[in-house]
């Protein structure tokens, strides 16, 4: 005669149904977090820098000859801000978080680029540097978007 053992777990399907509505809720609830630092972020960045120092402290003798040689890159001589580089920055709302960008073709060597390279010599110092003002986002936003989790799961009893 067959033995059989039967063994039921109670609340299994409770639990399965708050942890489901977890991973539904948790990136709706930290999105706005992560949007809110972003945009901190695009603010900062967009902050216009001090006047350079003269005489300039050009990159190479060739970057000096081509700025004389196209006008200032276009801008003229002296050259004149336009803002555009600055307001260029955009945050963009994704699924489950967003992007900082800033599609300007200058803006790598103004800010420098994901590496925190490739920032002219020029704006050394005077604009911040993109990956710092990103990596201090980077330290800010977990414990805040922890904050949102830790809320959700005590609002879902977890």
């Amino acid at each position: 005669m067959p033995v059989q053992l039967t063994i039921k777990e109670q609340g299994s399907s409770e639990l399965r149904r708050k942890l489901e509505k977890f991973r539904v809720l948790m990136p709706r609830e930290t999105k706005a977090d992560i949007l809110d630092n972003l945009k901190l972020a695009s603010v900062e960045l967009q902050k216009p820098a001090p006047k350079p120092s003269y005489p300039i402290s050009w990159d190479s003798e060739k970057q000096r000859r081509a700025f004389f040689a196209s006008d200032g890159f276009g801008g003229g001589i002296p050259y004149v801000r336009t803002g555009r580089g600055s307001k260029a920055w955009q945050v963009q709302e994704l699924a489950t978080g967003g992007t900082l960008s800033n599609p300007t073709k200058q803006a790598v060597y103004i800010w420098g680029d994901n590496n925190g390279q490739n920032q002219s010599r020029i704006h050394k110092g005077r604009w911040p540097l993109f990956k710092k003002v990103v990596d201090r986002l980077k330290k800010t936003a977990p414990p805040s978007v922890q904050s949102v989790i830790t809320g959700l799961i005590r609002r879902l009893g977890l």
